[in-house]
């Protein structure tokens, strides 16, 4: 038997399989009745829900909503939304929109004002992937697109992609990877724009393992202009590192830049970087870091088209005499800012109250 118990009684107690439902509640406004375990019901201004182990109804100005285990459904002024584990389906003002899910991809579709439009995608691992899509408009054209990807374990991945636009017009291209052993890698891709232009490249790169890499590459575009670059990198293992580009443009500008790092042990580090844009502006900095003791050191300096800005810090610890720190900056225009700080502890004679204290001075001189 199943007995419902009104949670505003003061104390009610149910027998049978309910036992130990003992509520002390303050009448009030809340009208919520629950069958242990089983059912919670609630009435109050926003509507009534109902939920239960396996599911729920809920009904307000927002509309109906019903949730189980296997999804949901809603009602309401936003028009009818039903979801599952596999997909969705929505029906609103706006027009219709449908969704599938598999655990290897997915379908949508969806109709409106705009017009009609489907597209899905099967993506299969260590296998490939094929995708696509339609659209039609709501006078009538039609556009949309497809890719296709296939991997060939331990040689490479080929893929290719396609596109029409409303007007007919038909743009696409392909690419080609290959496994050059473990480390390496190389790839070729071509496309071709709706107006019939090819663009290209090439391009490789190589890991060095614990050495560090290297890269470069050539890309030709649809005026058969050529850009192309390379990068590289090396580790100097507990040392540090060094890294550096080089590129040069379709118009023949050449841009790059490097850094590197050095680990200085237990005493600091030292590093640094420089850069060259394509209009032959230079801008580099220094850094670096230096512990010595009880006293610690950090400093850069950077050089930004011939303008030069930088800064200092240091702190020391002078034993029981206290500590003293200090910082100076100069900006771009050459304007210095900085400032010393210490702090000392000392045992200090009051002569008007005739008695030793001990106090702390704070000593402080800024540079303007």
């Amino acid at each position: 038997m199943i007995i419902a118990i009104p949670l505003s009684s003061s104390k009610v107690k149910a027998g049978g399989n309910c036992v130990g439902a003992v509520r002390t509640i303050r009448p009030s406004k809340d009208k919520r009745f629950i069958i242990p375990h089983l059912i919670d019901i609630d009435i109050g201004k926003g509507g009534i829900k109902v939920d239960t182990a396996v599911g729920g109804v809920g009904e307000g100005k927002d509309g109906l909503n019903v949730d189980t285990l296997a999804g949901g459904t809603g009602i309401g002024k936003n028009g009818l939304n039903v979801n599952t584990a596999l997909g969705s389906v929505g029906i609103n003002k706006d027009g219709v929109k449908a969704k599938v899910d598999t655990p290897l991809g997915g379908f949508n579709v969806s109709a409106g004002k705009g017009g009609v439009s489907a597209g899905g995608k099967v993506d299969v691992p260590a296998v490939g992937s094929l995708g696509g899509a339609v659209n039609v408009d709501n006078s009538g054209k039609v556009s949309g697109g497809g890719e296709a990807s296939v991997n060939f374990l331990g040689v490479g991945e080929v893929g290719g992609h396609v596109n029409v636009d409303k007007n007919g017009k038909v743009s696409g291209g392909g690419e080609v990877g290959l496994e050059l052993g473990p480390l390496a890698h190389a790839g070729v891709h071509v496309d071709v724009d709706k107006n019939g232009k090819v663009s290209t490249g090439v391009d490789a790169n190589a890991n060095l393992g614990p050495l560090g890499s290297v890269g470069a590459h050539v890309d030709v575009n649809q005026n058969g202009k050529v850009s192309t670059g390379v990068n590289g990198q090396a580790s100097l293992g507990k040392l540090g590192s060094v890294s550096g580009h080089v590129d040069v443009d379709q118009n023949g500008k050449v841009s790059g830049g490097g850094n590197g790092q050095a680990q200085l042990g237990s005493i600091g580090s030292v590093g640094g970087n420089i850069n060259v844009d394509k209009n032959g502006q230079v801008s580099d900095s220094v850094h670096g870091t230096a512990n010595l003791g009880n006293a610690s050191f950090s400093g850069n300096i950077n050089i930004t088209n011939g303008h030069v800005s930088g800064g200092a810090q240091g702190h020391a610890n002078i034993g029981h005499l206290g500590s003293v720190g200090g910082n100076m900056k100069v900006d771009n225009n050459g304007q210095v800012s900085g400032g010393v700080q210490g702090v000392t502890t000392q045992t200090l004679c009051i002569e008007s109250i005739k008695k030793i204290k001990r106090s702390s001075t704070l000593l402080r001189m800024y540079i303007f």
